[in-house]
């Protein structure tokens, strides 16, 4: 697991990704879980005023990860209060799965792709 978090580390630019998450979930800032196969973190945040999350991290070796947890963290979502969920990647192969899941595509932020489900 932990090479698929340095992998994403390195997809976006940030090579203290790993202890920037750890500091937040020591904090409380964050929240981390998963399985022995996954691993996710959830960072609340607002924008004018409105609460969102964002997955900060997903990684996972698990083919079908981001349909089998979507309803989990959807749900986590709404109990923070959460209007909507965002998403950043580098990975292409996101685009046609997460169409399909309704997340919709974003402008670019940083060279990163955005996605955005609402509650």
């Amino acid at each position: 697991m932990l090479s698929l978090i340095e992998r994403v580390a390195k997809d976006v630019g940030e090579t203290n990704l790993l202890d920037r998450i750890q500091d937040a979930c020591r904090k409380q800032q964050a929240f981390c879980f998963g399985t022995e196969d996954t691993r996710i973190v959830l960072r609340p945040d607002s924008m004018c005023g409105t609460p969102y999350v964002l997955v900060w991290l997903g990684v996972s070796t698990r083919k079908d990860a981001l349909a089998h947890w979507l309803p989990h963290v959807q749900e986590l979502t709404r109990m923070a209060g959460g209007r909507w969920l965002e998403f950043y990647t580098a990975r292409k192969g996101f685009i046609r799965v997460a169409a399909r899941l309704g997340w919709e595509r974003l402008p670019n932020e940083e060279g990163l792709m955005k996605f955005r489900i609402p509650m």
